[in-house]
Parts: structure tokens; C-alpha cells; sequence
């Protein structure tokens, strides 16, 4: 059999053309009124279904283009995707590193170096013979800020043991002798440590 558009030859029972696809009348003399929209084959007129490809042939076929085909791929990525977003050992997970970044991050802004805090060493006098007597004085207390477990005043690190020995270094700065620095220390802030309450004369 000759097909009349594209002049291929083509078997004598062929129902569409091997080189361009046009279907044949019917080879077998039945009346016909369906071509297969998905196949391209001759379908008897009274058929559901397509005798070649088995297409439903009460609904409307269409070959999926190029870019419908990619489109769906995208959308099946994009649906598998969201399924691991979502999957509950993920989200565990990065529950438990969000809690743990939170944790190091709290405890980074409690600790000395944190910005705000003020270190012991950030504010000292150019004179190495006062702040000799800053540290002296400031060994005979303990930090007052109730926070610190009653740490030595002179070791501690927290901003109100750094305001103390600053209040140290003003009296001393002023002219006052070292008694009465302790004395205005223990009536300002409190904590002589108990060993040195009997050895100063806080009158002088």
C-alpha cells in the first residue's frame, strides 16, 4: 500500500503510514469515523477503545509535548523535595542543632568576653605602685554582686568586682591612706572577708 501524501510504501494490512504516520481507510472495508488521537490509527467507528494502542477513545487525547514533560518532572522534584524538607528525622534534627547553637550562644553572652562585659584588666591605672595597692586592698574582700560564690575581689571578673576595684583606684587616687580605702569599701559594698576585720584600724 502507497501512502498518498508522503508516497512511502508501506504493508498491504497497515492502518497508518510508517514514514509520516496518516491513517488508512479501513483495510478491511468497515465503515470508520475515528482516528486515535494517540496512536494515529484507523478505529472502528462503534470502538471505546483503540485496537492498536488501546487508547479510551471517549476522551480527548493529547500527546504531551516537550515542556509539558519537563513541567511535570519539575513538579515531581519539587513534591520529593518538600517530602525530605519535611521528614520527621530531619526536622529533629535540626531541632536539636537550633537548641544547642541557642545554649552556646547564652552561654557566650554570659562569659567574660562577651560584648558588654567588662574584663578585669580594662580599666588600670598607668602607676604600677597603685595598682599594687589596688590588688592588695582588693584581696581583703570578696565580689559583692552575690553571683559570683563569693570569688576574691581581686580575681573575679565580673563587671561589679571591676566597678569595685575602680572605686578602689578613685579613693587611692584622691590621697586616701589604705585603711581608710577599706574602710569606705566595706561601709560602700561590704565584704571584708572575715579574717581581716580585726587586723585594721578603719579609723586612719
Amino acid at each position: 500500500m502507497v501512502c498518498k501524501k508522503c508516497g512511502a510504501e508501506n504493508k498491504a494490512d497497515a492502518r497508518s503510514c510508517v514514514n509520516c504516520g496518516t491513517a488508512f481507510a479501513n483495510p478491511e472495508g468497515l465503515h470508520s469515523d475515528k482516528i486515535c488521537p494517540v496512536c494515529n490509527s484507523y478505529v472502528p467507528y462503534d470502538s471505546h477503545f483503540c485496537t492498536c494502542c488501546g487508547a479510551d477513545m471517549t476522551k480527548q487525547h493529547q500527546a504531551p509535548s516537550a515542556q509539558s514533560k519537563r513541567m511535570e518532572k519539575k513538579k515531581r522534584r519539587n513534591e520529593v523535595g518538600s517530602k525530605r524538607l519535611w521528614n520527621p528525622a530531619v526536622v529533629i534534627v535540626g531541632i536539636f542543632i537550633g537548641g544547642v547553637l541557642c545554649i552556646a550562644g547564652f552561654k557566650w553572652l554570659l562569659s567574660p568576653n562577651a560584648p558588654g562585659t567588662v574584663s578585669a584588666g580594662s580599666v588600670r591605672s598607668a602607676d604600677p605602685a597603685l595598682e599594687a595597692k589596688v590588688q592588695a586592698i582588693a584581696a581583703k574582700f570578696v565580689c559583692s554582686c552575690g553571683s559570683c560564690d563569693k570569688l576574691s575581689l581581686d580575681t573575679c571578673t565580673c563587671k561589679t568586682s571591676v566597678e569595685e576595684r575602680q572605686f578602689i583606684r578613685s579613693y587611692l587616687h584622691q590621697g586616701q591612706s589604705v585603711n581608710q580605702t577599706i574602710a569606705a569599701v566595706k561601709s560602700t559594698f561590704d565584704g571584708l572577708k572575715a579574717v581581716f576585720e580585726s587586723a585594721h584600724d578603719f579609723s586612719n
